[in-house]
């Protein structure tokens, strides 16, 4: 088997320096992850000021960033996604229940996304979906993480943006 060949079988996919990893067991999810020329602080502040919620393109938001808290975000005319926070720990992760309901889609309850933030040479983000129940709505939701991890780099380099202290 070749090297190419190992690497797409392995649950493995690069495309540029953004990284994709399908699970590979009979449960449904995928990890995606993206660098950021950015210190941790200045990711976690887009999920603090919401600007992180805003970039999956929901007509209203609402959440409250703690543990247990709940969040909300309500698409006009499609769907709604909601959920709690399972866990909140700043500067390096953000565990959610993900519910899904519209979106021409079966109501989905119970997936789970931990989004992670790994300080190095560059701050890396990666995004875990897990328990999804069809293919369908995986990609679509890598789909949509993929686009939300991609507007995250123009929210942290655009000149509107202020990444100090």
């Amino acid at each position: 088997m070749s090297l190419w060949n190992r690497f797409i079988f392995g649950g493995a996919l690069c495309i540029s320096s953004l990284f994709i990893f399908l699970n590979m067991d009979e449960s449904l999810g995928f990890a995606i992850s993206r660098s950021y020329g950015v210190p941790a602080r200045s990711i976690f502040a887009l999920f603090q000021d919401g600007t992180f919620f805003a970039l999956t393109g929901a007509d209203e938001i609402t959440f409250d960033l703690v543990e247990g808290g709940a969040f909300c975000f309500k698409f006009t005319g499609r769907g709604e996604i909601g959920g709690k926070f399972i866990e909140v720990i700043p500067n390096r992760k953000i565990k959610m229940e993900w519910n899904v309901e519209g979106f021409m889609m079966a109501k989905e309850v119970g997936t789970l996304v931990t989004i992670a933030i790994e300080e190095g040479g560059q701050t890396t983000v990666t995004v875990e979906h897990d328990n999804i129940p069809t293919n369908e709505s995986k990609d679509a939701k890598l789909k949509a993480w993929s686009e939300i991890l991609a507007d995250m780099e123009y929210k942290l380099n655009g000149p509107e943006y202020d990444s100090s202290p």
